[in-house]
């Protein structure tokens, strides 16, 4: 996770994170759909990048709470 940010008046939070693979990110995001508190992940996109001779992927996310659950 390297940034979030919330929007309240819309129960919605931007995600922005750094994973290996898409498959990591596919995974993390199923997970997210999982839990009781989300109604929704949008996958926004990813880049390629280097970060300390590695290769990575810097992704965003949109995920939309269920308020009348929280």
């Amino acid at each position: 996770l390297s940034e979030l940010n919330y929007k309240n008046s819309e129960s919605e939070l931007i995600l922005r994170g750094i994973a290996k693979t898409d498959v990591e990110i596919n995974s993390f995001m199923q997970a997210l759909q999982s839990s009781a508190l989300i109604r929704a992940v949008n996958f926004v996109g990813s880049t390629e990048e280097a970060l300390k001779n590695e290769t990575v992927r810097k992704f965003e996310l949109v995920i939309y709470l269920d308020r009348g659950k929280s």
